[in-house]
């Protein structure tokens, strides 16, 4: 009997999830589960990078080098995704050529650069420009044109104080910036279609590591990483993510030399917790293009 193309076994894919800053790899929960509908004759596989042990800059780009040389064992097939802070790691870990490189790359929500640079590039590499408001956790709202020009170091030096006076109020002000949603007007705002209006307790971290994740945004730059990388790249942004702009997304897109870019309208900074059957899709799609590619 003639087996159709689409119930003939495929090999298992292993996917390496790479957490954001005080957050926990539980936080893709959803996406895992969408994937998983998504690609229902794809044997799924499921590895997180684990920033625990995480005390100097340098050590997140070596933590993904070390999950990815684990998990790389029996030659089954790797996707990274990485979302956020865990997208500048994965992208400085995998410049640095691991063994074996993984299929691909997602970055959800991710940047070339987190704060602004001596030059004066920001996130995505373009040009700076004049901050209005201020970073999450401060309790202040952040500007688009602020966080694409990227954000000041001062602001990450006031979150490292921050967690050193009231580690939970400081945490809590982050938290609950992540499920932001555009509003029926367009307009982002807490509690918009898709919202997570609370953070759930599982999907965060407050260990130790997350001084060093801040000192960590404050220096990573991945731009000349991104340049360098031989992967293929999608990235995936929310329209109104208020953490780090779709225009840094795309700009770290065109940074990248196989790279395509997804744009997930209305989506806030955890559009894979808010909008997972969307990236899910997109990740589908992504697969898809990467087998037919010889």
């Amino acid at each position: 009997m003639r087996v159709a193309p689409t119930e003939m076994a495929l090999p298992a894919l292993e996917l390496v999830w790479v957490p954001g800053w005080a957050t926990a790899p539980a936080c893709f929960e959803s996406l895992r589960q969408a994937l998983a509908r998504a690609l229902p004759h794809r044997p799924l596989r499921h590895r997180s990078v684990g920033f625990a042990g995480c005390r100097e800059p340098a050590d997140f780009p070596a933590a993904v080098r070390a999950t990815l040389a684990a998990a790389g064992g029996d030659g089954a097939p790797q996707l990274v995704v990485a979302w956020s802070m865990g997208a500048l790691a994965a992208l400085l870990g995998l410049g640095l050529e691991p063994v074996s490189p993984p299929l691909g790359l997602v970055v959800l929500a991710g940047c070339a650069r987190f704060t602004r640079s001596p030059a004066g590039e920001g996130a995505g590499g373009e040009p700076a420009r004049p901050a209005a408001g201020t970073v999450p956790g401060t309790g202040a709202r952040p500007g688009v044109a602020a966080a694409s020009a990227g954000w000041h170091p001062a602001v990450l030096r006031q979150m490292v104080q921050g967690l050193a006076r009231d580690r939970e109020g400081t945490l809590a002000r982050f938290y609950a910036q992540l499920g932001e949603e555009a509003s029926p007007s367009g307009s982002p705002e807490p509690g918009g279609p898709g919202a997570v209006p609370c953070w759930p307790p599982g999907y965060s971290d407050r260990g130790p590591w997350l001084e060093a994740g801040l000192r960590f945004l404050a220096e990573a730059d991945a731009g000349e990483a991104a340049r360098q990388l031989r992967l293929p790249v999608l990235v995936v942004h929310g329209g109104t993510d208020r953490v780090i702009p779709a225009a840094a997304g795309e700009g770290l897109a065109h940074l990248l030399p196989a790279a395509a870019f997804r744009l997930i309208p209305g989506a806030g900074h955890a559009v894979h917790v808010t909008r997972p059957e969307a990236v899910a899709s997109a990740v589908a799609a992504f697969l898809a293009a990467l087998a037919a590619t010889p």
